[in-house]
């Protein structure tokens, strides 16, 4: 049974900055999820956050940022720990259920997972698109239609092609981009840019092969998506971002 789970909005720091984004299937089908897990304190983490910030602008993926609460507790010397504003142990939760099904050694920043099938360093960009590419081949069973109701009040979301088996069904709410002038760790000084940044989400109950359900609405400023998984965590079985809701 599929039970309704959220987390909160992290706050977040001053500078932040709203733009409009947007991640559609291509030609009809699922976009590939790309997911990075990753951290404002990590020194490694912003050549991966950088290149989300390009994949995010293809119409045939869904990249998400995810950002992890276990680097707020590193203290580099004078320089403090840094909260990650962003940060949660819901996202932090995700990386390690990932672990255990793909990689099984261990969590790490920055780490992307591509369908919920493959792991990889989030800045190696040959091995990410061998990724994206072997899941581009792979057909998505799963078909999920968004349309926006009128008037803001959310959306419709109809299901179709559910396998047998047991699947969870996520509504993922993000921050398109956003910018943050970190003041200590490892990045201390450094003004970070992030896109996509989720800041939360929420399983999706009720729903029926074939039936109409409604979902709220993000909070202004955001972004939603659906995605459809193997539960309780595993490989992506069709996925679509919200479009805009109706005036």
């Amino acid at each position: 049974m599929i039970t309704l789970r959220t987390f909160g909005r992290a706050a977040f720091a001053a500078g932040l900055v709203l733009a409009a984004g947007n991640a559609e299937a291509a030609n009809g089908t699922p976009p590939v999820v790309v997911e990075l897990f990753t951290s404002q304190s990590c020194s490694s983490c912003p050549p991966a956050e950088a290149y989300l910030g390009e994949l995010v602008k293809r119409p045939d993926l869904l990249a998400l940022e995810w950002h992890v609460d276990y680097w707020n507790r590193l203290n580099y010397g004078s320089a403090g720990a840094w909260v990650d504003p962003f940060s949660s142990a819901e996202a932090t939760a995700r990386q390690r259920a990932y672990d255990g099904v793909i990689r099984g050694q261990g969590v790490y920043t920055p780490q992307m997972v591509v369908d919920g099938a493959a792991e990889l360093v989030g800045s190696d960009r040959g091995s990410a698109e061998a990724a994206i590419a072997s899941a581009t081949a792979r057909p998505k069973p799963v078909s999920l239609a968004l349309e926006p109701l009128s008037g803001g009040g959310g959306y419709s979301l109809t299901v179709a092609g559910m396998p047998t088996g047991p699947v969870t069904l996520l509504q993922v709410n993000y921050l398109p981009t956003a910018a943050t002038k970190v003041l200590r760790g490892e990045n201390n000084g450094r003004a970070l840019a992030n896109h996509n940044v989720v800041t939360g989400a929420r399983e999706l109950a009720g729903w029926q092969d074939g039936k109409a359900i409604r979902i709220d609405p993000p909070a202004a400023g955001e972004r939603c998506a659906v995605i459809a998984q193997e539960a309780p965590l595993g490989r992506v079985l069709g996925a679509a971002a919200c479009p805009a809701e109706a005036s």
